[in-house]
């Protein structure tokens, strides 16, 4: 065995290592470093570009139509049968297709009011089948076409007001009787009858409506059993699957699953966490809040779902210049308050949620944070809160951080007594009697990635650290474990899809200004072919506005690509071994 050093450069595509020894032995190559470099595909397709996805995104997208395909096709066969079975459908191949090309806008429209045969009341039922609108699910988060749907059925459902019609089936029969025949799929609008967001309760009211009146015709057939099934049948829809296997363990509790970011307690603990983690800098000093501080900055977020760093120093009473640790440098601008807190003290929930207990807001925190369905939602808060429309609406409005977080709620509330003294988090854990070294299994090779990081999302990294895991457990087979790994991580890895698209875009703003900067040098400064420095003191000139930083005197155009001005580095390089833009200022030298 050999007593070493490995150290680790990793990047979206390649892992380059150095195993250094410690005691001068040496390796097979009969040098005391050994080094190479591992190279491999990024875990995303067209990295840093406008169009970056992962390399799985293509086939996890023909998979999810496909699953929509044939859970349509299922759903209307099964429909079928049912009709079939009830003589509301041709059972003959050769009349199923004319029943099909039959339009069914005005057996819709028809049966609100009127006696359908059979085969008419069960063309409408399978076009329900068909169409059945839009039903959002609360735990999707939000869509960028979520404001578009509401604004547009708004419409609709005040277009069908407006012409008294009671089903959108009725209304969508008036707009095809408009045209004629020959425009059946057309509105007057001109605008498909399909081309149209409609919601899944505008159909589920239709249905009501329809069965209710035919079933006066046909009371002995249409029970309420035959109502159930076909209902089921048109309507069902499954539960949207995540595997709660997905969720991470709680680093502290063993078996405990991780909290939800959206509990009530989950936000208390967040803020508590950064209010015990603020420093405030005044006279060159820097200090912990105090109790009173403290409790000051954690009732104000608490209550509010943004605060400020300025608002908080008025609120404290705090001068200008102290400053806080968080907001040194351009770190963050605010902090995030209780967005639970603050969206059910809004005033039309805030009179019940007053009046609630401790044991009825546990309830209500953990269906907020669980609950898919939205019509599960609006039962429970009617039936068990009592809750009223106008308060259920508010209450569904109401947008919750996803994700989990570390730790789970068990956790949380044996550390919260803690953090709640003032104590850092790493504090808090020791006093609450959890020991994380105890826990480490100390093991000769790395693990894989999906054991020791149980739900990685980000493909970028996981493929990184599969390579590397595989490269370490490589060299410890053949030299044995190191006395200790440096890590050296790319800054992007870190980044989301959406900062790292950000990045592209910032590059291809600045890559088209050098252009442009480019042919300003070429035909305004005489230069033939600019190169990289000439376009960075372009830069500077015109960000110092055309003046020396240090004598203040005015660097004319016809001096600024001669002898007399330079770029100066305000950190020496010979220091720093930082070059970077952010760091030069141009200067005149007087001769």
């Amino acid at each position: 065995m050999i007593d070493y050093v490995l150290g680790l450069d990793m990047g979206s595509n390649s892992v380059g290592w150095a195993a250094i020894s410690l005691e001068g032995e040496m390796f097979d190559n009969d040098l005391a470093v050994y080094s190479g470099v591992r190279i491999f595909p990024e875990g995303i397709a067209k990295l840093n570009t406008a169009k970056e996805k992962s390399r799985a995104q293509d086939r996890r997208e023909a998979r999810s139509q496909r699953r929509q395909h044939r859970r349509k096709s299922q759903r209307r066969k099964k429909l079928l049968k049912i009709l079939q079975q009830y003589d509301m459908a041709p059972k003959e191949k050769d009349r199923l297709g004319d029943w099909l090309d039959t339009s069914p806008y005005s057996f819709r429209s028809k049966g609100v009011e009127e006696k359908l045969a059979f085969e008419e009341f069960g063309r409408a039922l399978f076009h329900l089948c068909q169409r059945r609108g839009y039903k959002s699910n609360r735990k999707q988060g939000k869509s960028k076409d979520d404001g578009k749907v509401a604004k547009e059925t708004t419409e609709l459902q005040a277009r069908m007001d407006e012409a008294e019609c009671k089903t959108l089936g009725q209304y969508l029969a008036g707009r095809v009787d408009a045209e004629g025949d020959k425009h059946i799929h057309r509105t007057t609008e001109s605008h498909r009858v399909r081309d149209q967001y409609t919601l899944r309760s505008m159909y589920e009211n239709e249905f009501d409506i329809l069965w209710k009146t035919q079933s006066k015709y046909y009371p002995s057939l249409f029970t309420d059993a035959l109502r159930e099934e076909i209902h089921d049948s048109i309507f069902y829809q499954r539960p949207l699957f995540w595997d709660r296997g997905t969720i991470g363990q709680c680093e502290l509790e063993e078996g405990e699953e991780r909290c939800a970011k959206a509990h009530w307690v989950a936000q208390k603990f967040r803020i508590l966490q950064e209010v015990n983690n603020l420093l405030v800098f005044s006279n060159g000093q820097e200090r912990p809040l105090d109790d009173g501080e403290r409790k000051t900055v954690v009732d104000e977020l608490m209550s509010k779902k943004t605060r400020t760093f300025d608002q908080l120093r008025e609120k404290l009473g705090f001068l200008e210049t102290q400053t806080f640790n968080l907001e040194v440098g351009g770190k963050r601008k605010e902090l995030k308050g209780n967005c639970v807190e603050v969206a059910l003290n809004k005033k039309i929930l805030k009179k019940w949620y007053g009046k609630t207990d401790a044991t009825l807001r546990e309830d209500i925190y953990a269906a907020l944070a669980d609950i898919e369905d939205e019509d599960e939602l609006r039962q429970r808060a009617i039936n068990d809160w009592g809750l009223s429309e106008e308060q259920v609406t508010e209450l569904l409005k109401i947008s919750l951080p996803t994700g989990r977080m570390n730790i789970s709620l068990k956790a949380m509330l044996t550390v919260m007594p803690f953090l709640e003294q003032g104590m850092i988090f790493s504090k808090a854990k020791e006093m609450a009697g959890y020991d994380l070294r105890k826990n480490i299994e100390q093991t000769p090779v790395l693990p894989p990635v999906d054991e020791a990081i149980e739900y990685l999302t980000n493909p970028l990294v996981h493929r990184a650290l599969s390579e590397a895991r595989k490269l370490v457990n490589a060299i410890i087979r053949k030299y044995g474990p190191p006395k200790e790994i440096v890590i050296e991580l790319a800054r992007d890895m870190k980044n989301s899809s959406e900062k790292r698209k950000e990045i592209f875009f910032e590059n291809v703003n600045r890559r088209d200004e050098n252009e442009e900067i480019r042919k300003k040098l070429k035909t305004e400064f005489g230069l033939d072919s600019p190169k990289r420095d000439d376009i960075i003191k372009y830069r500077l000139w015109k960000e110092c506005n055309k003046t020396c930083v240090y004598t203040g005197k005015i660097i004319p155009q016809t001096k600024l690509f001669t002898g007399e001005v330079q770029v100066e580095h305000i950190l020496p390089y010979s220091r720093t071994l930082d070059d970077s833009y952010m760091l030069c200022c141009v200067v005149i030298y007087v001769v």
